[in-house]
């Protein structure tokens, strides 16, 4: 996870947070998501270059980055 401050242009002290979380594989997903990287060996860093996604691949992007963060604490954000 990489965090940052956004500054806004034309406005005082106007500013924001930004998150970055990297999908990654850590043996603790569910038996779905590991049996779609059997199938997809490249996920989870599939090109973004093909936007249409089939069910299966949703579904594992959207599991993944649910179980990546499933306590909004663990982002120790301010």
């Amino acid at each position: 996870m990489v965090q940052g401050t956004i500054k806004y242009p034309g406005k005082k002290q106007a500013t924001g947070t930004i998150v970055y979380i990297k999908t990654s594989l850590t043996g603790n997903e569910t038996v779905d998501i590991r049996e779609y990287f059997v199938n997809n060996p490249e996920f989870p860093q599939q090109s973004t270059g093909d936007q249409f996604f089939d069910e299966a691949q949703f579904e594992s992007y959207r599991k993944l980055g649910y179980q990546s963060v499933q306590n909004i604490k663990q982002l120790r954000l301010p």
